[in-house]
């Protein structure tokens, strides 16, 4: 029966691999997009909610500085008597003075049937605003804020409050920030830019500012919001709406946040969308990048299977090639050590006869060596005895003459004294002298100190002549001392020559004790050598036994690896060789 080679198998698991592979990116790319989907949607609903809320918070800060310019409004140097007296040019004046100061986008002054007297941001004057939400409100006393639309200014963000002269409403004052006039778009253009997304305003529900470019190239103003969900939602509830829309045919995900007026009507819609393709682009790259990496994976592992298909098909063959041959050369090896072997025990066989001789005339040798140093070894013992009566002889005449010299140094000592006292009792026979010349002349009052005096010089007269005795007899036995001093010193000196010989004599014992010893030890070694090697050459016999059973076996287990280097090369390549 053939095989399959191995190179067949390894390319048909490469296959599956990649049939695994192809799947898997499939199956994944569908969960991708599915999850993607979802989670792209959820997040440009996220981002445009987001979005709303930066405009609302900016709107809510614009309402809240436009509350605050107009709590001051009575406090505007001219405006109470420019709105009595309907002044346009002080009006005017005073209207752009207050656009400066506070960075607003429009400033009317109007009187008080709402007739506008001055504009800060044109010349028109006369119109009618009567009807507008804030000024109506402001008219009747109370400020009113919101998103209103006008004549001069489609949209925009405004604020009214009433003016006061002695108490009596003589007109109001509108401010406001701009979201679009007649051909600019200033509040949708720089939200697309800061956050990529398209907005737009609503009056109602018309598109009067838009982002949005029609099929013709142009902004999708004039158009209206026909979703009645949306409608209702934002313009009816007053609620936001967030969802997807189609708009000019386009998907998009988006948010409709409504804009209330001073009375709380909703008056008009912010949208912010997000195109639905801009997302399904963003998935389908992804989806794209997948399947692209895993067609990567695909060639690679082909490529790579190939290779190794090839590399291990070549590596097996010429590792079978060698084993081969390694067998042929282990057939003939084991040949050669099977003879050799057999010529081995016969040469041990020999061996261990002549060593057993050898053994015994080595053991001869170590008992006459080791007679020899037992007799050394005695004579050691006694040289050692007498080196230590030797060194004890020294130490006591060394004791001696340290002795002798102590007692020449206390004579010394003596001396001193025997001096010491001698001036002493001269000075003492001095000082007599002295008091009895003085006693003297005291005449009869001294006569008793006199006698004292003589007494004492008596004394030390005696005290001198008995140092002078003592100084007689310690000088003769200092001389006595020096001279047994310098015969003890003479002794030590010839007795440590004898030590000293006593010593030399001792260490050359000692170093024939050391030689008899270590002859000792190397004869010791020597019968022990001897002992191994005879163990060794009996061991070297059993070895030579066991190697020639070795080799047989090694012959038969060189067949068997023929026999399986065969095998492995039928696996391989599938067939017989």
């Amino acid at each position: 029966m053939i095989r399959p080679s191995l190179r067949s198998k390894i390319l048909s698991l490469v296959f599956a691999s990649v049939v695994s592979v192809i799947l898997a990116a499939v199956i994944s790319a569908s969960i991708a997009s599915s999850l993607m989907s979802e989670g792209l949607t959820k997040e440009a609903q996220e981002r445009a909610d987001i979005i709303l809320d930066i405009v609302s918070e900016n709107m809510d800060s614009m309402a809240q500085k436009l509350k605050n310019v107009l709590a001051e409004a009575n406090n505007i140097p001219g405006i109470a008597a420019a709105a009595r007296d309907r002044n346009k040019a002080a009006a005017q004046s005073i209207c752009r003075e207050i656009m400066a100061q506070y960075d607003l986008s429009l400033v009317t002054l109007l009187d008080a049937n709402g007739i506008v007297i001055g504009r800060g941001f044109s010349e028109t004057v006369g119109d009618d605003l009567s009807k507008q939400e804030s000024i109506r409100q402001a008219l009747t006393g109370t400020a009113a804020y919101g998103v209103e639309t006008a004549a001069l200014v489609s949209f925009a963000l405004r604020g009214a409050a009433p003016v006061y002269y002695n108490g009596e409403i003589i007109g109001c004052l509108s401010i406001g920030f701009t979201f679009v006039t007649a051909d600019k778009h200033d509040f949708v253009d720089p939200i697309k830019k800061r956050f990529n997304v398209e907005c737009t305003l609503f009056q109602d529900n018309l598109r009067i500012s838009t982002t949005i470019i029609n099929d013709k190239g142009a902004r999708a103003i004039g158009t209206t919001l026909d979703n009645t969900t949306i409608l209702q939602t934002v313009l009816s509830n007053g609620q936001v709406y967030y969802g997807k829309n189609i708009i000019l045919g386009n998907d998009y995900i988006s948010a409709y946040h409504p804009l209330k007026n001073s009375s709380g009507k909703t008056s008009g819609i912010l949208f912010v969308g997000i195109q639905l393709s801009e997302v399904l682009d963003s998935l389908h790259k992804s989806i794209s990048r997948i399947l692209t990496e895993a067609g990567l994976v695909c060639v690679l592992l082909f490529l790579g299977g190939f290779i190794l298909a090839r590399n291990t098909t070549r590596a097996i063959a010429s590792s079978t090639n060698r084993i081969e041959k390694a067998n042929a050369a282990a057939e003939d090896i084991a040949g050669q050590v099977l003879h050799s072997s057999k010529n081995l025990a016969n040469a041990a066989n020999t061996q261990s006869a002549t060593m057993e001789e050898t053994t015994a005339l080595v053991g001869d040798i170590t008992a006459h060596t080791n007679q020899t140093t037992d007799a050394v070894k005695e004579a050691e013992k006694q040289m050692q005895s007498t080196q230590q009566s030797v060194k004890q002889a020294g130490d006591s005449l060394e004791a001696l003459v340290s002795s002798m010299t102590e007692i020449s140094e206390t004579s010394n000592n003596i001396l001193s004294i025997t001096k010491t006292i001698n001036e002493i009792a001269f000075q003492t026979n001095l000082l007599a002298l002295n008091a009895a010349v003085e006693a003297a002349r005291a005449g009869e009052a001294g006569a008793g100190f006199a006698v004292v005096a003589n007494e004492v010089r008596s004394l030390a007269m005696r005290s001198s002549q008995a140092v002078q005795h003592t100084e007689e007899l310690v000088e003769e036995s200092k001389e006595k001392i020096q001279n047994g001093v310098n015969l003890a010193q003479q002794s030590s000196t010839e007795f440590s020559g004898v030590t000293q010989n006593a010593a030399a004599m001792g260490g050359i014992i000692d170093t024939i004790a050391r030689n008899a010893n270590n002859q000792a030890q190397g004869i010791e070694q020597i019968n022990r050598a001897v002992g191994e090697m005879n163990s060794a050459i009996h061991t070297t016999a059993k070895n030579a036994e066991t190697v020639n059973d070795l080799s047989q076996r090694s012959i038969s287990e060189t067949a068997k690896t023929k026999e399986a280097a065969e095998s492995l090369f039928r696996v391989v390549f599938g067939g017989r060789k």
